[in-house]
């Protein structure tokens, strides 16, 4: 809050950046620097600025907070950007996975997502999505909230919501350079199928050396990582330095 580092300036400009966005332009932000240089206390303050827009809102997703799991969080995003365009107070945080699952006897899902699903290839539609409750056999869960279908329909969901209320929604995704190699290749791979979502920015926080050489261990042979972050990455913007005499201050 007391911009300590000399970051405000740089903040507004995103910030301005991302306003002159339209509805229908669909942009990833990466935002450049190395770890404990600030990256998050700039987001912070992008966050401040976007609380005086009335047609902006922004979400914050902690990829390292939850364990680099993909369901989890495309699932945090999407419960997030339901609560700041409804207004509703989120459920209590989930658990997704482990043990947890298997004692429970149906979970919950946002937006109330209402779909018939065949979930085990037999031509029959035995699980039922409704009103945000599953209603079917436990072990079902995990692969009811990996199914291409809930997503697609929760999705659509977001995009009509947007439209309806006029509002941006920016997602900022950090912390993502904590993650273990093959968790950042999810999580990119991840990025690189919601990242058309329309009315929503995402900015990326990293380390760009550290994730592009983690992504290039990933890749087949002869293709590296800074070529995949450029497919993915269109604003690049790199964090400035903190000037030494406001570190000694």
């Amino acid at each position: 809050e007391d911009d300590l580092f000399g970051r405000q300036s740089f903040a507004r400009s995103i910030v301005k950046i991302i306003s002159s966005f339209s509805l229908d332009e669909i942009f990833v932000i990466g935002l450049y620097a190395k770890w404990g240089m600030g990256k998050t206390s700039t987001i912070n303050l992008i966050q401040n600025d976007l609380n005086n827009i009335d047609a902006l809102e922004g979400v914050y997703i902690n990829a390292w907070t939850l364990g680099g799991n993909t369901e989890r969080i495309l699932m945090d995003m999407l419960e997030k950007i339901s609560h700041r365009i409804t207004g509703a107070t989120p459920q209590s945080k989930r658990r997704w996975l482990g043990e947890w699952l298997k004692k429970l006897s149906r979970a919950e899902l946002p937006f109330g997502i209402e779909a018939d699903f065949d979930l085990i290839g037999k031509g029959r539609n035995e699980t039922k999505l409704s009103s945000g409750k599953i209603a079917s056999t436990v072990g079902y869960v995990g692969r009811i909230l990996a199914s291409g279908n809930a997503i697609k329909y929760a999705r659509g969901k977001v995009e009509k919501a947007i439209k309806e209320k006029g509002i941006k929604i920016v997602v900022f995704i950090d912390d993502i350079d904590r993650l273990s190699e093959n968790q950042i290749a999810d999580v990119f791979r991840l990025i690189n199928n919601i990242a058309n979502y329309e009315g929503v920015t995402f900015v990326l926080t990293f380390d760009k050396q550290y994730v592009s050489a983690a992504l290039g261990d990933q890749l087949p042979h002869g293709q590296s990582g800074d070529d995949y972050l450029e497919k993915i990455v269109q604003v690049p913007l790199h964090l400035p330095t903190i000037h030494r005499t406001v570190l000694d201050d």
